[in-house]
Parts: C-alpha cells; structure tokens; sequence
C-alpha cells in the first residue's frame, strides 16, 4: 500500500518562503548593535558595535526628537558618516605598524577593534536622539534597519554647548630622551558655534604632539612645527638647532587624509597644508577634477584652531609668543597661516619652501581644480574681505601684496639655488614682493637641495632670534637695503651663489610710547657657515617701516617728526610730515655699524607724557585667565580712571568707570567673541593702551 503525501497548503509555502527571506535578508544585512552616546566638553561621543565585514559607510542621523521609525532617515536628520575602524588611529598605525585605537577619555581604555565611532560638536543646548545605518559600498545601497537600543538610541543625549578640548592618547618617548604627549582633536563635517569644519563628510581624529621643555611655570612660547607625527621637527630633519630651545611648548601639527594606497608608514596624502574641494572623497583614488564649487581651506581652518586653542588652554603659554617653523610644504603652510591670522603669530621660520602652490605634476587636481579653472575658495581677501580664487590664495606674493596694510610676523625663509623639488625661479621674485610690502624679516639662500645636503648657512645662522619677537612688541621692518646680495632674477648662473635680503641689517631697544617711538638700528657681522664672511659692511641705505605699532597712534593730519641720530649724538637725517592713518615708513635710513637712533615724535605730546608719568604712573599687568584676562592694576593713589575697550576699527565695545584705591586694584575683563581688542585705562594724569587677544 502507499503513502499518500499531502500537499503543503500554497499558503503555508508563502508563509515558509517570507520566513527563509526573513533568515536570509537578517543573515545578509549589516547592522550596528549597542548604540550608545556620552557628552563631554562639547561633544558627543556615539560609539557602537560594528559588523566583521568591511567596505561599508557609517551614516549618522541626529534628531531632537526620539526616532520612532527608518522614515525619520531623511537627509534633515543626516548629519555625517564614518567608514571602516573608525575608532582606530589609522594615521599613527601606520606609521607604527602597530594598531593603535582612539580613546574617548585621558587615562582611560581604547576603544576595541570591534567598535565604531563619530565624535558630534555640540551647536545647540538641547536632548539629542542618534541612530547609525550602514550602507554597503559594494552595492551602494543603504540598510534603513530600525532597532531601538541597537542602531536607535532609547534615551536622549543632554548636550550643552562648550569649547572642546583634544583627548590626550598616551606619551612617546623618543630617541632624543624627550616625552611627546600624543593628542587627538576630533572634527567633523559641521561648522559650529565653537569648532568649524575640519573635513566634507563625517567625523575623524587628527593627531599633534605636545612636548614640554624647561620651565613651563612662568610665561613661556609656544613653537609650532608643521611637520606631522614622526617628531623629525624636533631631532633632526634640518632642524636640529632647536635642539638647545628650552622653556617652551612645542606643537607638532599633521597633515594627511586617509588616501587608500596601501597601509605602509607613508600611505596616505597630504593637502599640501591647504585643504580640498567641497566634494573630494578623502576615502577614494577616484576622485574627478572639479570644475565648478568652493575649494574649502579645511587643513588651514584646523590649524588655525588648534593654534587658538594652545593659546588659550596651555598652561601659562604666552598667547603673544606663537612661533611658526616648517620644513618643504610645512614651510609653504606656516606663511599661508600668518597671511591667515598676522595678529596671533609671532614670527615665522620657513625652510625650502615653495613661493605658491600649483597643480604641478597633476596630482592634486583632485583637490583644487585645475590652475585654469582657479575655482573660488573659502579663503577672503585681506585687503577687499572677498572670496579669492584657490590659486591665488595659494600664492604668497598675492597674499603679501594683499596683507601690505597688514602687519604681518616677520618672515625668515631658507632656500636653495640647486633645489630641484621646490626650484629656484621664482625666488627672487618672491623675496621682491616682501619688501614691495614692507613686511619684515630675512630671506637667506645658499647652494642647497631640498634635503638640506650643500648647505652653507648654519641653521644657528637663519633662525630669527625668536624671543624678540611678541605679536605685542613692534618691530621695524627693512626693505630695499643697498647691503643686501644679489639673488639674481631667477636663473640659476644669475646672481651671488649665496646671501640674504636684509642680513646685515640689525635692530634692539624699541620704545613704543603714546607720543614718542624710537629703535636702535645697526649694521650687524654676517656669518656663513660658521665663520665671518670675507665681505662685511660698515655702512648701508635702507627703508624702514614700523610695524605691530602698540601705543605710538598719532591722529590722522597729526604732525610727526623724526631723526636719525648717529652714535654719537649727531644728527644725520631728520624730517617732518603729517600722519595720513596709513602704515609708516621713512625711505632712504642712513645705518652703520656703530648705531643709529630712529625717533619719531608728534606734537608736543612726548613733553606732556613725561610730566604726566612724572606725576602719576599706572602699573598694569594682564593675566591670562580661562575666558579673558585678570588686571592688576596698581595706582600711586585713589581716583576714578575710564576703562575702554576697542575693536579693530576703533568702535567702542565697552567702557566703565574704574573705581581705584592706591595700591593694587583686580578686576576681570571678558569679551564675548574671539579677536583682538585694545584696552584703555586713562586717569587724571596717565592713559595706557594695550592690545590684548581674547
């Protein structure tokens, strides 16, 4: 007898095959699991459990309400992603060929291999609510899987708005014995009320290292090296005569997207210290060449902050003292910056680097466009405040000539007739458009190549004499002086195998007075490679231009007189002129070797301010507090005095009375927006101005 099988209802087949999709659409899905948010200094940390598999985008939504459904995925609600181990520091992986994961928290643990994160900015004092999907690069398409407490956060994230800080990793000793303190500042896609946007598309951890010389608990300077992680800047790499600096905060600055091209020590790209266009894929080698949009200054605006954030947060760190040294395209990215930010920049060192950036070889046509094209940039024009072209915000002579109603940091640069990397051409010129904008500083060149083999100047030689140089302290800047070596216009058999613009020409003894402003300017010894060169000067013509001028303000259509007295009292040249608001310089200075004094006086306001100190003298000292400055002001006697703060163009932003005792007074002074302010104090018989950073 046989049996009869009975036929499986077409329903329940229809109910088995749903169920075996069901199986296969949840086996063949990635999703993260153990969503999870914490807010500390501003942000947001979200941190989750990712799928092993990889080629995937981590997109994040964020919402003020709780998600209740995928239909809240909308791109209202989108506010970045992340791609594969995104909690770990690819950078210095590979460079260590070690993994290294992020940590959230100093001293606490690294995240695991497992987990994945994005760093949110806080803009806003509200509850926030998360969720992460993932798309499959692969195919493109995006998994809008909805879990509560897997890929949705239940409970909502209190978050409050607050400057946020980098996240010490850990310390590394290097050879030379020292200890660098490796930090993290994470960035994202979002400009916001407190951190600007660090990239295009999504959260990431960019590294820099502190290392902490001497005594750092009095004022000490902050030098920042735009030479990425390896610690090069500071043992070796043509810098070693930083070697014996002590008493200081030393910052090295990075420069790399995650290029996919391998994972060896040097796999990655640099942004030549600029940035890239709004549409650039730092996770792609498939980028287009871009014809039209904004070619945004990311790298810049990142180090702008940091840089802002030494100043403000390092203990003790002289925000006045902000030294900038790089080396190749770090040295291109150090002048880019004191174009950027003059008045936060003390002075700058700059080591063979190029004059402008240009597409060159191809390369980073990706990033910029091509020179054709020169698409606008986020970068504003210093002298008109609008938009420049990504090309000529790429050139410093176009920067220079632009920023010549600007004082900029004296400039110190290096370069090399035989370098064949950045070349030689364009130098002259280069050194040319400094002086046509009466910028100061020196700019030396010799027979090097671009690693520093065939170098004749000492680096003791080229370096400024850093500590002279405070963006509060004026300076005066020498430009078309008859000592200078020719440099030639380019050509490499034109021109002295080796010498400098301004390198004879010396300064010391600046007083910056209310009504009086004098310097002592000389002839100084000019060494090359150690020893003093065959051909010295005793005498020379030169313009100088008086630069970060802090308290000498005459009033426009003010009468100004000036001499230039020689080291024996006679008086070689003198001359009279009315002050027109623009930036001073008294052309065709005769300097020698002994000395000479340059003092420029208006009105009879020098006779005034003698007797006025005479009679009473303030004494004010400024400390540097978490948001503003403390002043402790001593007064020889009880009075009220006006206190005036001032903007950039001169518009009143506050002013009070000063109830003051004899002795020392303290009172707070805050602002509620970044920048440069002046302070007045005037009393019955005594005003003092001073610039202050806030």
């Amino acid at each position: 007898m046989k049996t009869q099988l009975k036929k499986t209802p077409p329903l329940l087949w229809m109910i088995i095959i749903a169920l075996f999709q069901m199986i296969w659409f949840e086996a063949s899905a990635y999703n993260v699991t153990q969503l999870k948010a914490s807010y500390k200094n501003g942000q947001v940390c979200l941190a989750w459990n990712s799928p092993e598999v990889t080629n995937l985008k981590y997109n994040v939504y964020r919402s003020k309400t709780q998600f209740t459904s995928s239909s809240q995925f909308t791109p209202e609600n989108y506010i970045g992603s992340v791609r594969d181990s995104s909690s770990k520091n690819i950078r210095r992986s590979r460079i260590s060929q070690t993994p290294i994961y992020y940590k959230w928290d100093e001293g606490g643990y690294n995240f695991g291999s497992d987990v994945g994160i994005y760093v949110v900015t806080c803009n806003e004092e509200a509850t926030f609510y998360y969720a992460v999907t993932i798309t499959d690069l692969e195919t493109g398409a995006e998994d809008l899987y909805f879990k509560v407490n897997k890929n949705v956060t239940y409970a909502g994230c209190v978050e409050y708005i607050f400057n946020p800080q980098p996240v010490l990793q850990d310390t590394v000793t290097w050879n030379s014995g020292e200890v660098a303190y490796m930090y993290v500042q994470f960035g994202n896609n979002q400009n916001g009320l407190t951190q600007p946007a660090f990239n295009n598309c999504g959260s990431y951890g960019y590294n820099f290292y502190l290392v902490k010389r001497g005594n750092t608990d009095s004022q000490v300077p902050i030098y920042v090296f735009y030479e990425g992680l390896e610690g090069n800047s500071v043992v070796g790499n043509g810098l070693d005569a930083f070697a014996d600096v002590t008493d200081c905060y030393i910052m090295g600055m990075d420069d790399w997207t995650p290029y996919p091209d391998g994972y060896g020590t040097d796999a990655g790209k640099g942004t030549s210290w600029v940035g890239y266009h709004e549409n650039y894929d730092i996770y792609s080698k498939d980028n287009p060449i871009p014809t039209t949009g904004i070619v945004k200054a990311f790298t810049q605006t990142r180090l702008i902050h940091s840089i802002n954030w030494a100043r403000k947060y390092l203990p003790n760190a002289d925000s006045n003292k902000v030294y900038l040294v790089g080396v190749s395209a770090g040295g291109y990215g150090v002048l880019l910056t004191a174009n950027l930010i003059p008045d936060k920049i003390a002075t700058v060192y700059s080591i063979v680097s190029p004059a402008r950036l240009e597409s060159g070889d191809g390369s980073h046509e990706p990033m910029w466009g091509s020179e054709g094209s020169n698409l606008y940039s986020d970068l504003l024009n210093p002298a008109t405040q609008s938009q420049m072209r990504i090309f000529d915000a790429m050139n410093n002579k176009y920067l220079l000539v632009n920023n010549s109603n600007h004082s900029l940091p004296p400039i110190y640069t290096v370069h090399g007739r035989k370098d064949n990397t950045i070349g030689w051409k364009d130098k002259p010129g280069f050194f040319d458009t400094v002086q046509i904008s009466k910028q100061g500083g020196v700019m030396f060149w010799d027979g090097r190549e671009h690693d520093g083999s065939k170098a004749l100047f000492l680096d003791s030689e080229t370096m400024p004499d850093f500590n002279k140089y405070a963006c509060n302290l004026s300076f005066p800047a020498f430009s078309n002086c008859t000592i200078n070596q020719d440099p030639g216009t380019g050509k490499k058999k034109e021109g002295e195998s080796y010498g400098a613009i301004n390198g004879f020409m010396g300064w010391d003894n600046v007083s910056d007075q209310l009504c009086d402003y004098s310097v002592h300017l000389f002839v100084k010894d000019f060494y090359a490679g150690g020893i003093l060169d065959a051909d010295q000067k005793d005498e020379g013509i030169t313009d100088v231009t008086l630069r970060r001028i802090q308290q000498f303000k005459p009033d426009v259509n003010e009468n100004i007189s000036w001499s230039n007295t020689a080291s024996d009292g006679s008086v070689l040249q003198s001359g009279l002129f009315i002050y027109s608001g623009a930036t001073i310089t008294l052309t065709g200075l005769t300097v020698d070797k002994e000395g000479n004094t340059l003092q420029l006086k208006y009105g009879d306001c020098a006779r005034e301010f003698a007797a006025a100190s005479s009679k009473d003298n303030y004494s004010i000292r400024y400390v540097r507090i978490a948001n503003g400055w403390e002043v402790h002001l001593n007064s020889s006697q009880s009075e009220v005095a006006k206190l005036s703060v001032y903007n950039g163009i001169g518009q009143v932003l506050q002013e009070r009375d000063l109830h003051l005792n004899a002795g020392e007074n303290i009172f707070k002074l805050n602002l509620q927006h970044n920048g440069i302010y002046l302070v007045k104090v005037k009393g019955v018989n005594n005003s003092q101005v001073t610039k202050l950073a806030f």
